[in-house]
C-alpha cells in the first residue's frame, strides 16, 4: 500500500466532528482517490504543510522549542502516509485533529504533550485520529495557519 505501515487503519469516510458546522474550514471533502502517490506532491508543498502543523503544535501546547531533524522526519512521515492513504482526510487537517486529541488527552496523560508521543509512531497517530473521530466536542487546540492545506 505505497509504503504505508500496515498498522495504519484509516477511516473510510470523511468525518465531520460533532461540534462543527458544515462550513467549518477544517472539514475537507473526501479526495477523489485515497491512494495518491506522495511523490506527486512537491517538496515545497510538503514543507509548507509541515511548517503549518509544526506551528500548530507549538501554539497548541504553548511551546517554544527548536525543530530537530528527528521531529521533522516524524512529521513528514505522517504527512507522506496521509497523502498516500488519508482515508478522506486532508493531511494537514488530520494532523491538526490528532494534535487536538492529544491536547485533550494530555490533561490526564501528560506525555501526549510531546511531539514524539503524538507523531513518532504510525499506530499511535492512527489511534489518536480514530479517537478524534469517535469523540464529541474535541476543541481546537490552536489556530491553523493558512487553512486546511497549510498554504499561507
Amino acid at each position: 500500500m505505497n509504503g504505508v505501515p500496515s498498522a495504519i487503519v484509516w477511516a473510510t469516510r470523511p468525518v465531520q466532528p460533532p461540534n462543527s458546522s458544515p462550513t467549518d474550514a477544517r472539514i475537507v471533502k473526501k479526495r477523489s482517490s485515497s491512494n495518491i502517490d506522495a511523490a506527486a506532491f512537491p517538496d515545497s508543498q510538503m514543507e509548507r504543510e509541515f511548517s503549518s502543523i509544526w506551528n500548530y503544535y507549538l501554539d497548541a501546547f504553548d511551546k517554544d522549542e527548536p525543530l530537530s531533524a528527528l521531529r521533522q522526519k516524524q512529521g513528514l512521515d505522517r504527512l507522506t502516509e496521509l497523502h498516500a492513504n488519508g482515508g478522506g482526510w486532508e493531511p494537514v487537517t488530520a494532523m491538526a485533529a490528532v494534535i487536538d486529541m492529544a491536547k485533550k488527552l494530555s490533561k490526564t496523560k501528560p506525555y501526549f504533550k510531546e511531539w514524539h508521543c503524538i507523531m513518532g509512531k504510525a499506530d499511535t497517530f492512527a489511534s489518536l485520529l480514530q479517537q478524534y473521530e469517535d469523540t464529541d466536542r474535541v476543541p481546537e487546540a490552536a489556530e491553523l495557519e493558512g487553512g486546511a492545506n497549510g498554504n499561507n
